[in-house]
């Protein structure tokens, strides 16, 4: 099937009016949606990063809060810790200090993982500052 010019010329005339009608109704739905005050969608933080300084950091800061301190108040420092962060924010923070868990896992499970390790963490440190001060007070 062949199109001569006429025929390429009523295409042509066609898409421009197919055109000018999708700009008009663009513009109409901006006209809409200002006049019910819908906010504007800023755009998803995608690939937000951490540095590797930023999240050794904030691993330490954490560690440091969850010594010491009761099984109840741990989890709620990790919890609040794990929820006020972006998932991305959490994969990098994870790899970064190469904490032995799955970047792939909901929240509440890095969460409760996380719990687990500072919880580790805490009783070995524990230990370690028991042991140090008996060798210590021995000599």
């Amino acid at each position: 099937m062949e199109i001569n010019e006429r025929q390429l010329a009523t295409i042509a005339r066609s898409l421009k009016k197919a055109s000018g009608a999708v700009k008009e109704l663009a513009k109409a739905f901006d006209e809409l949606a200002t006049s019910l005050h819908v906010p504007a969608v800023s755009p998803l933080k995608v690939n937000e990063t951490v540095s590797f300084e930023e999240a050794t950091q904030a691993y330490e800061e954490l560690r440091k809060r969850c010594e010491g301190v009761e099984s109840e108040t741990l989890g709620k420092l990790v919890t609040d810790f794990v929820s006020s962060h972006t998932k991305e924010y959490l994969t990098a923070f994870i790899r970064h200090n190469n904490l032995p868990l799955d970047t792939k896992d909901s929240k509440k499970e890095l969460a409760k993982g996380l719990r687990q390790l500072l919880a580790q963490s805490a009783a070995i440190s524990a230990v370690i500052s028991h042991v140090g001060s008996s060798v210590s007070s021995s000599h």
